[in-house]
């Protein structure tokens, strides 16, 4: 799994989901952003990303997600 944030500095996170999808499409990606702006479903599909997360969170959020992405993919996670 691969978790990112849309805002980091120097690097479009939109590719790196496109390549960690372009290399192994079985691995999940998450985003994290605190944007204020609404991210659309467009580029959340455009980008194939799996789920997104919007600050703030706290960490039960993020090991929901995390959970419920690996389990569709057969794969458990902290049981």
């Amino acid at each position: 799994m691969v978790l990112t944030d849309l805002g980091m500095p120097g690097l479009s996170d939109w590719e790196v989901c496109k390549a960690v999808k372009g290399i192994s499409p079985q691995v999940p990606v998450g985003m994290i952003t605190g944007w204020e702006m609404e991210v659309e479903e467009k580029e959340i599909d455009e980008n194939r990303i799996d789920f997104l997360i919007s600050e703030p969170f706290d960490f039960s959020q993020v090991l929901s997600r995390v959970r419920e992405n690996l389990d569709k993919r057969g794969r458990g996670f902290l049981s």
